[in-house]
């Protein structure tokens, strides 16, 4: 069973703020499965750490909105938010002094505790503010993004960072879309490069660990999509030039579609080929 279930209750109405709360619950879930499994502590740390770096994330994010549509008080919700990462941190430092492996139910309750406080009570009142300032629940566009089971690697921690792709390219078409200025565009671009980095990071480290044959050359494909969308946030973000959004919006659509559909399939014919469970397989050789 999960530690916390996404229910309608918990949805919020405003997309982009709920699948960040989504991805909230999915790390939660994600560390008290490795906990309940035995992970070592080392793995089970760094789990805790992705956790924490997803709620960061949640409350950047959150703030940019927040300043976007003219929110009266950002300071006192931030510093709400920061009372509650110094929170998952303490409870990080409990785990990382425990003698056993895994989280007491103590620690698993308090976990819970803080993914629903942080949900229903911290971000909750925000709702009506934005329901009086932006369409919460926007008519789906025929263009916009969507997840489709063909893009899945049935590998939950890259798949999910997948889903963060197509999040962040619906973002960065809103604000072309909303004739937003150079200043927020460049900062989505950075935002998504972010988001590249750290996720090519892990799926390298994880084709390592898995024995992927062709890590190398799946390496160099990553290294010729990172040049170009730096390439483009560095044309944004310097402001030489006047940047074609029709362009742009083309160029970061077939960059994710061209790395999930096409650099990244190929790792999943390996997995399916040896009949390996990757997630498992990652953490069997994890454990050494």
């Amino acid at each position: 069973m999960p530690l916390v279930d996404w229910t309608e209750a918990l949805r919020f109405g405003v997309d982009a703020l709920d699948a960040d709360h989504q991805a909230l619950i999915r790390e939660a879930n994600r560390l008290d499965e490795l906990a309940a499994a035995g992970t070592d502590r080392a793995t089970l740390l760094a789990t805790f750490d992705r956790l924490i770096e997803a709620l960061e994330s949640h409350i950047r994010h959150e703030g940019e909105l927040l300043a976007r549509y003219g929110f009266d008080d950002p300071e006192a919700h931030r510093a709400d938010d920061d009372r509650l990462v110094a929170l998952f941190q303490d409870l990080r430092a409990v785990a990382a002094e425990e003698t056993e492996h895994g989280l007491t139910p103590e620690a698993r309750a308090f976990l819970t505790h803080l993914v629903q406080q942080h949900i229903l009570k911290t971000d909750r009142p925000l709702r009506e503010f934005f329901r009086r300032n932006m369409d919460v629940e926007p008519p789906q566009r025929a263009s916009r993004l969507h997840w489709l089971e063909s893009f899945r690697l049935d590998i939950p921690i890259l798949d999910a960072d997948h889903r963060g792709f197509l999040f962040q390219v619906n973002e960065l078409e809103d604000l072309l879309d909303t004739g937003a200025d150079r200043d927020a565009i460049a900062a989505a671009l950075e935002r998504f490069a972010a988001h590249t980095r750290a996720h090519f990071a892990r799926e390298e480290a994880f084709l390592e660990k898995a024995g992927y044959p062709e890590a190398d050359d799946h390496k160099a494909a990553h290294r010729t999509l990172n040049s170009t969308i730096y390439a483009a946030a560095d044309r944004v973000r310097r402001g030489e030039t006047d940047f074609d959004r029709d362009a742009l919006r083309a160029l970061i659509r077939d960059w994710v579609v061209r790395h999930i559909l096409f650099v990244d399939m190929h790792m999943k014919s390996f997995f399916q080929d040896v009949d390996t469970e990757p997630s498992e397989a990652a953490v069997r050789d994890e454990h050494g």
